[in-house]
C-alpha cells in the first residue's frame, strides 16, 4: 500500500523503516534529477514560441526521437505524449 510519511511534531517520535535500499534510492534521485533536466534542455525554445508552434513541435518526430534518445525513458515519454493530448483538447 503507497504511504506518504509526514514529518511534522505529532510525528517527531515516530521511526520510520526504510524499504527501498539508499543505493536504488540514489539511482532513483540521480534518474529523475536527468530526466527533468533533460526535458528542461529540450524545451527551451518553447518558452518563446506561441503556444501552438510548441505544441506542433512537441508532436513532431524529431522532437521525440530526440528525447527519446536524451532519456531512455519509456514512462518520461508517456507523460510527455499524454500531456500534449491533454493540453490541446
Amino acid at each position: 500500500m503507497p504511504v506518504l510519511y509526514v514529518q511534522d511534531k505529532d510525528t517527531a517520535g515516530i521511526s520510520v523503516s526504510q524499504v527501498i535500499p539508499q543505493a536504488a534510492r540514489v539511482k532513483a534521485m540521480k534518474n529523475l534529477t536527468n530526466s527533468f533536466e533533460t526535458s528542461g534542455k529540450a524545451t527551451e525554445g518553447f518558452r518563446q514560441m506561441s503556444i501552438e508552434d510548441a505544441h506542433h513541435n512537441i508532436r513532431s518526430k524529431k522532437f521525440m526521437d530526440t528525447f527519446k534518445s536524451l532519456t531512455r525513458n519509456r514512462a518520461l515519454i508517456g507523460w510527455l505524449v499524454m500531456w500534449t493530448q491533454w493540453s490541446t483538447s
